[in-house]
């Protein structure tokens, strides 16, 4: 069975600012995908991650922490921890830990103080 292939576009506000098909990384340093000029971001910030069952973002022990910002409404507020917050729009903002979060076309992180909308795209 063939794997599907994927690619994910990132953008910041309408600016298209990457397309990736393997796994990135995000922050500040010079061979960072996923490059943003932010006091806020660690010079190795994020990996984005490509496996079989879906595309993934991790957290690489930044200062700030990266967010996931889901596109969907929460009808019922999860659980409210250290790391789940429900916002004033009722969207649900998820501190990313370390094992990752699975990413979903019109998801939003939140990187440093930086909004990154991602759409994915499947190739085939």
């Amino acid at each position: 069975m063939e794997e599907k292939k994927m690619m994910a576009k990132f953008f910041k506000g309408d600016d298209l600012i990457a397309e990736v098909t393997e796994n990135a990384l995000i922050g500040k340093e010079q061979e960072c995908t996923i490059r943003l000029d932010d006091p806020f971001v660690s010079r190795r910030h994020a990996a984005i991650e490509f496996r079989k069952d879906g595309i993934f973002i991790k957290d690489l022990n930044s200062t700030n922490g990266t967010f996931l910002i889901t596109n969907v409404k929460s009808d019922r507020p999860e659980p409210l921890t250290p790391y789940v917050m429900v916002d004033s729009n009722d969207k649900v903002k998820k501190l990313v830990r370390k094992r990752g979060e699975k990413l979903s076309s019109g998801d939003t992180l939140l990187v440093g103080t930086t909004e990154i909308r991602l759409e994915i795209i499947d190739t085939d």
